[in-house]
């Protein structure tokens, strides 16, 4: 119609029985307000709606997990909030708790801790199913920058004829190079593919490590481990079960409400996904990943049987608009 316009965009996700690779969609994002007509369907013709993990219901449980994993995890949340408001002494205190953190973090481990620390790490491990946390820490910095030389050298830069067309530059697709050196068969890679497809089992392991890392810096190169840094980190990743819950249960909703149901006379399954943009999705926004189907998704589907039509229709979607690379 006149004065629509659309984007397309890469979308991929992972396939559990082969951990390298991953599935590409082309859906179309149409401009707000106009009212589009793809494959016989009108688009919504409003704004999107309000996000509902921001309504006053679902932001509060939010919140409240939040504060409970700070908690938990010994996070000190008015730490900031404080200095803001500038009472007496807010800013000494301010620079006695950094100096405090910066000398915890100076002390070295000796012997007893680092074998410590090495065992921890050796339990996780074993818990996650391969999961080198150790290595992941170590190679994730320069993975990523290594994710991004890889995929500037390898991408077919040829498919972009005008670099001042968004639909163009949105739609470059990735070479499998560059895929496969970010999700491939290394540490980084394995981290990430157990933790989108068994969140609640890495969870776990998270929950056992973090109360096993001793307090001191692990002279590793090229990067130290701060012993309280990873402490907390991993204590936060251990503790967020009910966070997940919550944001699963407000996003299978949306899925309720969004996703189609399939043709049942053998007309294509409709794969954009605008009208879960419209009612607010969280996970569903177009973008480099979308997420397999986990354990934390079927177990809050076995807890709430009502979100199961949702969880179906999600596992329908994957299985029309994605492709295996």
């Amino acid at each position: 119609l006149e004065g629509a316009r659309s984007q397309s965009l890469r979308y991929s996700w992972v396939q559990e029985d082969q951990p390298g690779n991953f599935a590409l969609l082309v859906l179309n994002c149409n401009e707000a307000g106009k009212s589009v007509e793809i494959d016989g369907s009108v688009s919504w013709v409003s704004d999107p709606k309000p996000s509902p993990f921001t309504e006053e219901a679902s932001g509060l449980k939010i919140l409240s997990d939040l504060e409970k994993m700070a908690t938990d995890c010994d996070i000190d949340t008015n730490f900031f909030s404080d200095i803001d408001q500038g009472g007496p002494g807010e800013e000494d205190h301010f620079i006695t708790t950094v100096t405090d953190y910066l000398h915890t973090a100076a002390e070295r481990c000796n012997d007893d801790q680092i074998e410590q620390i090495n065992q921890a790490f050796d339990e996780f491990e074993t818990c996650a199913d391969g999961f080198d946390l150790q290595q992941f820490v170590e190679d994730f910095p320069s993975g990523m920058v290594g994710t991004l030389i890889e995929c500037t050298v390898t991408t077919d830069w040829d498919q972009i004829t005008d670099w001042n067309d968004p639909t163009e530059l949105m739609s470059l697709e990735l070479s499998d190079k560059c895929l496969d050196f970010e999700f491939g068969q290394n540490a980084v890679g394995h981290g990430l593919r157990e933790f989108s497809l068994y969140p609640d089992k890495t969870m776990a392991c998270f929950q056992e490590f973090s109360p096993k890392v001793p307090q001191c810096t692990l002279e590793t190169y090229p990067i130290p481990i701060i012993g309280g840094l990873l402490k907390q980190a991993t204590c936060l990743l251990g503790d967020a079960k009910d966070l997940l819950t919550d944001v699963l249960e407000i996003e299978m909703g949306v899925w309720n409400k969004c996703l189609p149901e399939a043709p049942q006379d053998g007309s294509p399954y409709p794969c954009d996904q605008e009208d879960c943009i419209y009612e607010g999705t969280l996970l569903m926004r177009g973008g480099s990943m979308a997420l397999p189907v986990s354990d934390a998704m079927e177990r809050v589907v076995s807890s709430t049987p009502t979100l199961k039509p949702a969880l179906d229709k999600y596992k329908k979607y994957l299985e029309e608009c994605t492709d295996v690379w």
